[in-house]
């Protein structure tokens, strides 16, 4: 157990956790932490968590894809522009 300081940094207060706190948690700047304030209690708990980042989408590959399935139907709509006879 480590007996911290609070301190402000602009509109936020900020405790910071000693390094051996932090070689105990394999924490590392840039980790997630969430936060729990018990007020009955006055605990305030930070317990270290996994975010999975979002799914990233080839766009591209997913426009090639769409176009292949509507090739006909585009191909119709571009000569009705054109003023083709279909």
């Amino acid at each position: 157990m480590s007996i911290v300081k609070i301190r402000a940094d602009g509109n936020s207060l900020v405790v910071t956790i000693p390094a051996e706190e932090v070689r105990k948690l394999r924490l590392s700047a840039g980790d997630h932490v969430q936060i729990e304030a018990n007020e009955i209690s006055g605990e305030l708990t930070i317990t270290p968590m996994q975010i999975k980042p979002r799914a990233r989408y080839d766009y591209r590959e997913i426009a090639r894809e769409v176009i292949a399935e509507k090739r006909e139907l585009l191909e119709r709509l571009a000569a009705y522009d054109r003023g083709e006879e279909p």
